[in-house]
């Protein structure tokens, strides 16, 4: 029997099986485009099963959870290198990059590519980011720029280009957005409506990167990413009755360095990273009650990484891969910290994949070791966790139902420096949330005459053990984190696509995705939230667009909707916060100059003008309009 050889390194496909289905859902640059993102979590929205919290418009920090977990539980994931933050376990969705976005892949399965970074398998889901930067190019020299302007005074200017030789590619970008932010927004309070304007909402970002890549051969590469970010914005708080604006502003300066080497002999193929990154966080509150009359923090939050994975290809049908790494992490702060912190952070797996006639299957085996220490105090925490996975594919169609995918995993996530260590409300007893989860889905392709429709379709429980959650004590305006929740998740997610061709010059593409979700506190069957479903998780969330091509011109509607929920973990009509629907249409024009693309768009976001919020009382943008143009070279 003739053996079967790995893939070359730059090929990132699995060469035994290939799949499409919910547990991997890509949206690429193209779907990216029509969308008229103003940030990442204008485009995460749109992945079934994944709730969208955003705390403002433009520049307002945005968080996710996914299938019932918080964001803490998936990794975010750019070019191959992991987006941490051990002071908070939250990744601001509106400080990552999205002009050089080329692909966006939420893979909620152990991956079945024979390289991985090593923490991909330990989480519950991974959010993957391609970027143009990073990828390997015929051209020999590539450039990408773009201007947007749009309501709120919004400016944002993007460059990148890319030079490729046989050798090595390089590529640099650079990003420049500001906005003052000062919104117009409609606020119902009791029976009457008052239109009111966003303040201290103002915005300036700055983004810069390098990208080295040296091929020694067909089969080894060296790659050497560098981006730093310098982002200052002011922080409005929550619209309470006649008070829209703070005096509160942040100032955050963001430093990475990533080199990787991979290379591949034979059968095998294998991996070696590092990462290191800094972030300096600063808080300013000119309105603060205190005897200086205002607050100043500073945070000093750095970490370094290094890991290496192998992947063996043992036979035709059987792949086995292994991993290790290692994070070092350090926060120290002027205040709210007694003394500076630190994490050593350890992980290993194994993973064995084998394929058979119509089936192919997926052990893996992960164990973490953690140790943090508060310096001053000596106080220390070291603990080890288990963590398997099993992955059933299969690899052909059962009928109506197309093929058939479930999941079974143990993952964890650690307390952040936050809740183990903030002063008056850290607790450093706190044991790390464990996510128990078990999905069921299906994906069916068929082409009925000139129309292509795809169905997908997943089903999910999943438990959390120790859930960290915030409680009050005995004085109300001091809250502890403790281990006090159990929470139980029942979901299920669904996505229609259906493509129609008419001729050469006219095309129609539409789509619909439909999460249902039941995510509800399971603590203590004598508490009054026992069975009562946790804040801010909508049942409902449906998400549908539709897109006429013509020719060189697209047309685009999209729509959202987001279910009723409450803002306490206690189910009563004070807590409740409506529903709502938004509708946003877009055009677009591609022309060819010079043989390269010239792109300009126009869009309408919140048609109608509606009143809404994520948040309470952090209210959304009214109508706003956005207008971009982009030029490539390739």
């Amino acid at each position: 029997m003739k053996e079967q050889e790995l893939p070359e390194v730059s090929v990132d496909e699995n060469p035994i099986i290939k799949t499409k289905s919910l547990n991997e859902y890509q949206i690429s640059r193209k779907e990216i485009l029509n969308l008229s993102p103003e940030d990442l979590g204008d485009i995460t929205k749109n992945i079934p099963g994944v709730s969208l919290r955003s705390y403002g418009g433009l520049g307002g920090m945005k968080t996710f959870s996914a299938r019932g977990f918080s964001s803490s539980h998936v990794g975010i994931i750019v070019d191959g290198f992991l987006i941490q933050n051990t002071q908070t376990n939250q990744i601001d969705l509106s400080t990552i990059l999205i002009d050089n976005l080329e692909k966006l892949t939420f893979n909620s399965t152990n991956s079945i590519e024979n390289i991985e970074l090593v923490t991909a398998y330990f989480n519950s889901s991974n959010l993957k980011i391609s970027t143009f930067n990073n990828e390997v190019s015929k051209d020999s020299i590539q450039l990408r720029a773009n201007l947007k302007l749009g309501s709120f005074g919004q400016l944002d200017s993007y460059i990148s280009t890319k030079f490729n030789r046989e050798k090595y590619n390089l590529s640099f970008y650079f990003k420049f957005r500001k906005a003052n932010g000062n919104y117009p927004f409609k606020m119902n309070n009791y029976n009457e409506t008052y239109t009111l304007f966003r303040t201290n909402n103002e915005l300036n970002e700055l983004y810069a990167g390098l990208n080295f890549s040296y091929f020694f051969n067909l089969s080894s590469r060296l790659n050497i990413q560098f981006q730093n970010n310098l982002i200052d914005k002011g922080l409005p708080g929550a619209v309470i009755l006649y008070n829209p604006s703070s005096n509160q502003s942040l100032h955050n300066e963001f430093a990475k360095l990533n080199i990787d080497y991979s290379f591949q002999k034979r059968k095998m193929k294998a991996r070696a990273y590092l990462s290191t990154q800094y972030d300096e966080i600063l808080y300013i509150d000119s309105g603060f009650l205190n005897a200086q009359g205002y607050q100043k923090s500073n945070y000093f939050n750095s970490s370094l990484t290094k890991g290496i994975s192998f992947a063996r290809q043992l036979s035709t049908r059987s792949i086995l891969k292994f991993g290790s790494e290692n994070t070092v992490s350090f926060l120290k702060a002027n205040q709210n910290f007694d003394s500076e912190v630190f994490r050593n952070h350890s992980k290993t797996f194994a993973d064995y994949f084998i394929s058979t006639k119509n089936w192919t299957y997926q052990i893996t085996a992960g164990i973490q070791h953690f140790y943090n220490q508060e310096k001053l105090s000596r106080i220390s925490i070291s603990k080890t966790y288990f963590n398997p996975a099993f992955q059933l594919n299969s690899k052909k169609n059962f009928g109506i139902l197309g093929t058939i995918h479930f999941i079974l995993r143990r993952t964890l996530r650690l307390p952040s420096f936050n809740e183990l260590y903030y002063n008056n409300i850290g607790n450093t007893l706190l044991k790390p949330e464990i996510a128990n989860q078990i999905s069921l889905g299906n994906s069916y392709r068929k082409r009925i005459k000139d129309f292509i429709i795809d169905i997908q379709l997943a089903t999910y429980y999943n438990l959390v053990e120790n859930k960290i959650v915030a409680v009050p004590t005995k004085n109300l305006f001091v809250w502890s984190i403790q281990n006090v929740g159990r929470s139980q998740i029942i979901g299920s997610d669904f996505l229609l696509n259906i493509e129609r061709k008419f001729n050469q010059n006219f095309s129609l593409n539409s789509n619909i995705s439909y999460s249902y979700q039941h995510i509800t506190d399971i603590s203590n069957y004598l508490s009054e939230t026992y069975r009562h479903l946790l804040a801010y998780s909508p049942k409902h969330i449906l998400n549908a667009s539709i897109n006429f091509n013509f020719k060189k011109t697209v047309l685009n509607f999209y729509s959202y909707y987001n279910a009723q929920r409450y803002i306490l973990n206690q189910n009563i009509i004070e807590n409740l916060i409506p529903s709502f629907c938004v509708f946003d249409a877009a055009v677009f024009r591609t022309h060819k100059v010079n043989k390269n693309n010239l792109r300009y768009s126009f869009s309408v976001k919140n048609i109608f003008n509606n009143s809404y919020y994520f948040i309470k009382n952090y209210y959304m943008p009214g109508r706003n309009l956005l207008f971009s143009i982009a030029y490539e070279i390739n």
